[in-house]
């Protein structure tokens, strides 16, 4: 009995091939791990449906910008002073508003006066 096919075998014949098979365990339990969490995996993510007046409104709303800022914004982004805009979707902003307000996060004159802004932006 010959044992020639001992003869090319080699430690590292087992490690190579035990790291290639971890790999591919690994990339196969990513996919689970996303397919679980309901995450998109090879379909690129879509573009944002909102407006950016809608997208201005809400980060005024979140005091991430000031009075100041939000008017000046959205005097650049229509091209033009403001004195009596067309109607903006911003009901997403007003909801927001509102909770805030509710919740108690923003005064009453704070939740009045930024209701006023989204809806009829004044002339700085």
């Amino acid at each position: 009995m010959s044992y020639n096919h001992m003869m090319n075998w080699s430690p590292f014949n087992g490690f190579f091939m035990g790291i290639i098979g971890l790999i591919i365990v690994i990339v196969i339990a990513h996919f689970i791990y996303k397919l679980v969490k309901g995450e998109k995996i090879f379909v690129p993510d879509e573009p944002s449906s909102e407006s950016a007046e809608d997208i201005l409104a809400e980060r005024y709303i979140n005091e991430e910008l000031t009075r100041e800022q939000y008017m000046q914004m959205k005097e650049d982004i229509t091209g033009e002073k403001i004195l009596v805009p067309n109607k903006p979707s911003t009901e997403g902003a007003e909801d927001i508003l509102a909770r805030r307000y509710v919740k108690g996060e923003i005064t009453r004159e704070r939740y009045l006066q930024m209701r006023e802004d989204i809806k009829k932006p004044k002339e700085l």
